[in-house]
């Protein structure tokens, strides 16, 4: 009776350690994907406007298109945003620098609330002339289509 008892004392205490390794496991999971998706409101929330799906509404044209488009339509947008990406690396390249700009501002030894404004606008103004380019190829796209394809995106 005894070597019964003995011999499921381990398997009660492996089965134990699984289901407690379990939900620690699951308790960490549920930790990270709350601040990943508190993370993840926050980068949502700077690209302004947003349709029905989520996510700034340029990029929701654009997967729509894939949709709509047929392959040779869309092969045709796909090179025009290409394009506008590789015409667009001077901007690109700039705002690169307002960013490492705005992060010398915020490690500097002593904080210049001034200059910090200022490093912040630089970063939004180039932000946005580049969102400027990728709308004017969107909406270059959009007044190429037929209305009722124009009105399904």
């Amino acid at each position: 009776m005894s070597a019964e008892k003995k011999s499921s004392f381990p398997i009660a205490l492996v089965i134990s350690l699984c289901v407690n390794a379990a939900l620690v496991g699951g308790a960490v999971a549920l930790v990270f994907s709350m601040q990943s998706d508190r993370h993840h409101d926050w980068r949502d929330d700077r690209h302004g406007p947003r349709g029905p799906g989520g996510g700034p509404i340029e990029e929701q044209l654009t997967r729509s298109a894939r949709d709509i488009l047929s392959p040779e339509d869309r092969q045709k947008f796909r090179e025009q945003l290409s394009s506008e990406f590789r015409s667009a690396k001077a901007e690109r390249e700039a705002l690169q620098a307002a960013r490492v700009s705005l992060i010398s501002e915020l490690m500097a030894d002593e904080f210049d609330r001034d200059a910090t404004l200022a490093a912040f606008d630089d970063v939004k103004e180039l932000e946005d002339e580049l969102r400027a380019r990728l709308r004017n190829s969107v909406l270059d796209m959009l007044d190429s289509l037929p209305d009722d394809q124009r009105q399904e995106m």
